[in-house]
């Protein structure tokens, strides 16, 4: 996705046939979400984060001028509003978009994540997302919206499976731009039982990718080794690290190579990625072996 950039964010809409809830069939029930704290913030606002500020504990000068679109609204095809913070450079244009649709809540700022040393991160990250100052300064728009149900997004949390993954879809095709963009979209039916649609249907995946496993807690270890497998993509790339999954994202060596494999194709630098081992696994005491 690029970002059109022209001033201040709109509301974005999107027609087409809902998809908001998951079978009647399924008799699945939704408990209270806990509500945010009472004294959050909530109101659509631009400001500028200047260069240099930090944001305690974390310990990550901003690099460079960060423009910080709060709350800015996003209307899915079924007509919930969800809302989204943005990210981006100072300067109007054409920018590449990292999306982080999720629960975990988009306030900043936000702890250093656990095991992270505190002067690699700038506060200004969701949870498991892109740190904006790593990646404004280089040409992104870091858009970080909440779905459904959490914070002050409308109707109720629907985690993984169609429903989830319909809004991912929606907040991506959405183009952030001066005026409101509206597209047609047709979604087939829920005919699928719940574990089904919770399964990702891996094989459709056509899309470059570069798959980072962590090898230390194996946590995501299974998954992503399992997914890089699967994909259908013959520009794919896996990394498995001997680290905790959020030291190793936000390392700085490993955010460059990140933004490598993003310059490369979502800005079409000639960088050499496709050079890099298909394959990089790292095996006691830190070595990786390339093959």
């Amino acid at each position: 996705m690029r970002c059109c950039i022209a001033g201040a964010l709109t509301t974005l809409v999107l027609a087409g046939q809902a998809i908001a809830e998951y079978p009647a069939s399924w008799d699945v029930i939704f408990t209270p979400a806990t509500p945010p704290p009472v004294n959050y913030t909530f109101g659509q606002q631009t400001k500028i984060l200047n260069q240099n500020t930090t944001f305690p504990p974390a310990a990550l000068p901003l690099p460079c001028d960060i423009v910080y679109d709060r709350d800015a609204s996003i209307t899915l095809r079924d007509r919930t509003v969800i809302y989204t913070d943005v990210f981006r450079p100072v300067s109007d244009g054409q920018y590449p978009a990292l999306i982080a649709l999720s629960a975990y809540g988009k306030t900043v700022p936000t702890l250093p994540q656990v095991d992270a040393p505190a002067d690699w991160f700038s506060g200004i990250a969701k949870n498991e997302s892109a740190d904006a100052a790593a990646f404004v300064c280089c040409g992104y728009v870091v858009v970080s919206p909440d779905n459904r149900r959490a914070g002050k997004s409308e109707e109720n949390i629907h985690y993984w499976g169609r429903v989830d993954a319909e809004d991912g879809y929606d907040s991506i095709v959405a183009r952030y731009v001066s005026v409101i963009r509206r597209c047609s979209a047709t979604a087939t039916p829920h005919g699928r039982c719940a574990l089904e649609d919770k399964s990702a249907e891996l094989e459709k995946v056509r899309v470059p990718a570069y798959v980072i496993a962590d090898g230390l807690s194996v946590h995501h270890s299974l998954g992503a080794v399992e997914g890089f497998r699967r994909i259908n993509s013959n520009d794919k790339w896996l990394r498995i690290d001997d680290t905790q999954e959020w030291y190793d994202m936000y390392a700085p060596p490993n955010e460059r190579d990140v933004l490598r494999f993003l310059d490369h194709y979502l800005k079409g630098v000639n960088n050499g990625w496709q050079q890099a081992s298909r394959v990089r696994a790292a095996v006691v005491p830190g070595k990786f072996v390339h093959k």
